[in-house]
């Protein structure tokens, strides 16, 4: 046997210790969606086989920190939905085999380890709605796709070596303590389709540089501190679905450029120093749903 699949069974009552020792050959154990109690036992931090570990969307608890992980083999490891607390531990570090790594949706503490950002083939990161603190390192994996640290307690500014992950897809980093600038090396990630970092405290410009994101379909800037006018060449990103920016000091007109993102469901600019007419382009928006301008 080297998988067991019990996902979405409604099972309860904790994981046996003696798991890993009746099946050494584990690659898979995946107990997804369950009711789940207790903790992660012990000798699953040192299976030298286990390849995917799934214990998502149960009701574990516990710390994750007070053994070492040496599982050197795991390629994607989910322990989100549950109820573990305390730091992350550094040892996630070192398997370097990992893929995907999703702790989101718990009560995880303390500050980010640096070496979980640096895993060579490492492209999905989610560590949304924890308590995590520190800044983003100044060195991250080119490999990363999706990152998302939504509703932490993340500060600092956004590094420069994060303009070189140009393999982005998704960058959630609403709901933290981010502060500083945009980089003109925005435009470096052109494969972005989801820009959000919402209810921060960023400040300046938005740089003009952001038109070279062609493939972004949500921009929320929205509950920061960004200044200046709104860029015209947000005109040439014609796949947007939702442009939010929201509660910022943007000043000027509205741009009427705006009337080119024939894809736009929604557009937030409330809550700004805006001025002058509704540019008449907005009509041409035909697949508008939701709108505020004041």
């Amino acid at each position: 046997v080297t998988g067991i699949e019990l996902s979405d069974l409604r099972l309860s009552g904790t994981i046996p210790n003696e798991l890993v020792i009746l099946v050494p050959h584990l690659k898979t154990l995946n107990v997804f969606e369950n009711g789940l109690t207790g903790t992660i036992p012990v000798t699953l931090y040192s299976s030298s086989s286990l390849v995917n570990l799934n214990m998502g969307s149960n009701k574990l608890s516990g710390s994750i920190d007070e053994i070492e992980w040496t599982t050197y083999n795991i390629e994607k490891l989910n322990l989100a939905n549950n109820e573990f607390s305390g730091p992350i531990p550094g040892s996630i570090g070192s398997l370097t085999n990992l893929v995907e790594l999703d702790l989101s949706h718990n009560d995880f503490r303390g500050s980010m380890p640096l070496e979980m950002f640096n895993l060579p083939d490492l492209y999905s990161l989610n560590l949304q709605h924890n308590s995590l603190h520190g800044s983003l390192p100044i060195t991250l994996t080119t490999s990363l796709e999706y990152l998302n640290l939504y509703s932490n307690r993340v500060g600092g500014k956004l590094p420069a070596a994060l303009y070189n992950v140009t393999n982005l897809v998704t960058l959630s980093l609403e709901s933290n303590k981010i502060s500083g600038t945009l980089s003109q090396l925005l435009g470096n990630l052109h494969n972005l389709e989801e820009l959000l970092l919402g209810r921060n405290q960023i400040t300046g410009t938005v740089p003009n540089t952001i038109s070279k994101l062609s493939n972004l379909k949500i921009l929320d800037l929205s509950i920061n501190i960004f200044r200046g006018s709104i860029p015209g060449e947000i005109g040439n990103m014609g796949l947007m679905e939702k442009l939010i920016v929201n509660q910022n000091l943007f000043s000027g007109s509205i741009p009427s450029e705006i009337g080119m993102l024939t894809n736009l469901l929604m557009i937030k600019l409330n809550s700004n120093s805006l001025e002058g007419s509704i540019p008449s382009e907005i009509g041409q928006l035909t697949r508008l749903e939701y709108m505020t301008l004041e």
